[in-house]
């Protein structure tokens, strides 16, 4: 097998696999401790001060924009995600190689 097979092998295995993981945690939300947030919606407003509004719903945005209900990552998420940065950059670290590589 000559380099450039190789080396073309090797990225359409690397960006396939990022592909086909990107649907775990769509499907595996209890896993990854993903949390479903119903939104900020103001829900009153405090009598104290600029009467300033009461968010219910999670701290994320609230205070900048009221945003819709949406799905919120868990720590596991977060760990998946960089793992599979540090895979990418050592497997496209790994092509380099392959390239500068003498055949």
């Amino acid at each position: 097998m000559n380099k450039s097979t190789k080396v073309s092998l090797r990225i359409i295995c690397l960006f396939g696999i990022a592909m086909l993981l990107g649907f775990i945690p769509e499907y595996g939300r209890v896993f990854f401790g993903d949390w479903f947030c119903e939104g900020c919606r103001i829900t009153g407003y405090s009598t104290e001060g600029l009467h300033m509004p009461i968010y219910s719903g999670c701290e994320y945005d609230c205070m900048d924009h009221v945003h819709c209900p949406q799905w919120h990552w868990g720590y596991r998420h977060w760990l998946w995600l960089f793992m599979g940065i540090a895979l990418w950059i050592i497997q496209a670290v790994n092509i380099f190689k392959i390239i500068d590589n003498e055949e």
